[in-house]
């Protein structure tokens, strides 16, 4: 029956997209469990839960030669699907289990035991400790404890890769044969895996001003006027990251010493001496910002602050509101009964923890490395490099720079181990009790990459099928 080019691509590019997603949910199941099994040097093997997994993959397969025996199925494809169930139930079942009661069920060499039914978290029986006592059920592990569920975003975000490759792999399988076809899919794999590093800087823009760097600023044409020079945002304090600036530069003599900033508007405004050169440090635009970057950092700690004081004087302070007008309110009440409270046994450590978050708000200085990203909006920009010593051109990003960007699939959006490294919460509640996350996947960015995917998809299958045009789908002489 004939089939039409179009859907014929269509059909082709569907069909190894189930078999990419298939295998890469196989991985993600044992990427999760392997997040369960895992232990430090004080924990134990999960030895009954490998079991219990190997178990329902060996029933898998030994379904599917049954199947394929008696009733002639094709091995394979039923293999594959008994096996994508198998795994599935495999590893719910195992996160029923408690691992530590698990391990005693193999081992007791620490005097505590516990039956088959005490592994189970459904079950009323925890094990038995030393001194022959039954241990609560209350003591066991929730389900799919220790299962780093984020990690399912980064499988999906490796399956949005699979899919681009394999729409290029079919692309290029119009008009060559195997071994052209797997040589381009490989150098664009390595390009892409280098992007960022090759056309990312260039296409851009901007550059990072640090402490103690200067910048050279060049009015357009070197005539004399009123310009917006370039806009900065500050970096190197994750709390800060999403203010900007826009910064002004007056070079008509007028005002040479003007500094100013607009706090509503955000906007910087430089003034100079009648010249083509004006030389802007680091230290002044510092200057202008650090009131307002310091009662941006004061914020989260201002609304722990008051939380912390409604849990001195609840009575005083009822209610959850962290209004920033109540903050004089508590921290004068908190004086006037700091002798009483200091006495309360049960309130020593909290009120100890207020003052320490007082004396982080009283710092005058923001804690942290702060730098500047510069961006170009006009004239010509240049800044001295104290990591290379040496003088640094700050251009808009070149336009052949940002095609090739856009055009090379850029792996480097797909792999993101660093956002799962533990990360820091800036200061936590104190500065004394840094608190440390698993980084996560926002939901927004996988949006924007499965829009990225489906524009790069769409585009690719589009070639396809264009140089797809003139081929016969049947006969000797095809490809």
């Amino acid at each position: 029956k004939p089939v039409g080019r179009m859907h014929f691509i269509i059909g082709k590019y569907l069909g190894i997209v189930a078999g990419l997603t298939a295998g890469t949910y196989l991985n993600m199941i044992v990427l999760l469990l392997a997040s369960r099994q895992a232990y430090d040097a004080y924990g134990n093997p999960d030895i009954v839960g490998v079991v219990t997994f190997g178990i329902f993959v060996v029933l898998a397969f030994i379904v599917a030669g049954l199947l394929n025996y008696f009733l002639h199925k094709p091995f394979v494809p039923w293999a594959m699907g008994l096996l994508a169930v198998a795994m599935t139930l495999g590893f719910f079942t195992v996160c029923l289990q408690d691992k530590d009661r698990a391990w005693w069920l193999v081992d007791s060499g620490a005097d505590i035991t516990a039956e088959f039914s005490d592994i189970w978290i459904f079950t009323e029986g925890a094990g038995i400790d030393s001194s022959g006592v039954p241990i609560p059920s209350e003591e066991k592990a929730g389900f799919a404890k220790d299962v780093d569920w984020s990690l399912m975003r980064l499988a999906l975000l490796l399956l949005f890769a699979l899919w681009v490759l394999a729409a290029i792999a079919l692309m290029c399988s119009t008009r060559l044969s195997w071994m052209p076809t797997m040589m381009i899919c490989l150098g664009l794999f390595i390009l892409g895996l280098m992007s960022d590093y090759l056309l990312g800087n260039a296409s851009q823009g901007g550059g990072l001003l640090r402490a103690g760097e200067n910048m050279i600023w060049n009015p357009p044409g070197n005539v004399a006027g009123d310009y917006v020079a370039f806009r900065m945002k500050p970096r190197g304090v994750p709390r800060l990251a999403d203010q900007e600036y826009t910064v002004r530069v007056d070079v008509t003599g007028n005002n040479p010493d003007l500094s100013e900033f607009d706090q509503g508007s955000g906007v910087l405004v430089l003034g100079s001496e009648q010249n083509s050169e004006v030389e802007i440090k680091y230290a002044r635009l510092k200057q202008l910002v650090d009131y307002e970057l310091k009662e941006r950092w004061n914020l989260p700690l201002e609304e722990e602050m008051i939380r912390v004081g409604r849990s001195l004087l609840p009575e005083q302070f009822p209610g959850e509101s962290v209004e920033r007008a109540l903050l004089p309110e508590i921290i004068e009440a908190v004086n006037e009964q700091e002798p009483v409270l200091d006495r309360d046994e049960t309130k020593q450590e909290t009120l100890l923890e207020f003052r320490r978050l007082e004396d982080q708000i009283k710092t005058p200085v923001v804690p942290g490395h702060l730098a500047f990203w510069v961006e170009l909006e006009d004239g010509r920009l240049s800044k001295w490099d104290s990591s290379t010593s040496r003088d640094v051109r700050i251009t808009q990003g070149s336009v052949w720079a940002k095609f090739l960007y856009v055009l090379v699939p850029n792996w480097q959006l797909f792999w993101l181990s660093d956002s799962m490294s533990p990360q820091a919460e800036e200061l936590g509640e104190s500065r004394f009790k840094t608190q440390y996350t698993e980084g996560k996947v926002p939901g927004q960015y996988l949006v924007t990459a499965g829009l990225y995917v489906v524009l790069y998809v769409v585009l690719a299958l589009a070639l396809a099928i264009w140089m797809f045009e003139n081929r016969e789908l049947s006969g000797d002489g095809n490809g």
